[in-house]
């Protein structure tokens, strides 16, 4: 589901702070980053709206997560990516399949830029 408004950003965010505490930060991490974040990224390439919003979400989103938890965290997406490289893509196959598939290289990128924002020492805004 896409997001209709840059703000809802704040719900996704509340959403995933119930969800580490309910099912772990793996689903939490996987709700708001994999899929909620990513699909944001990809509107604020395109929309000015989005694209200020952004700074504000990676900054929530580093603040649900520790650094042990985030680290570990893009630790296993990277072993599933490079354990999954060769698997080729299936309809329905499940998300994290289809993030690592060879037909999605610039959703492995954006995935890696993502991963970057998340462990910046500094973010900053221009």
């Amino acid at each position: 589901m896409s997001l209709k408004r840059p703000e809802e950003w704040i719900d996704e965010c509340n959403v995933a702070i119930s969800m580490k505490y309910k099912f772990g930060v793996t689903a939490a991490f996987d709700y708001v980053v994999a899929e909620k974040l990513l699909n944001f990224v990809s509107l604020a390439s395109n929309d000015p709206d989005y694209a200020r919003a952004l700074p504000r979400f990676v900054y929530e989103v580093r603040q649900i997560f520790t650094p042990d938890e985030m680290g570990s965290q893009i630790a296993r997406i990277e072993l599933e990516r490079g354990e999954q490289k060769n698997m080729e893509f299936a309809e329905g196959a499940p998300a994290r399949f289809i993030l690592c598939s060879p037909i999605a290289p610039e959703l492995a990128a954006q995935i890696a830029n993502i991963m970057e924002l998340l462990t910046e020492t500094a973010l900053g805004t221009s």
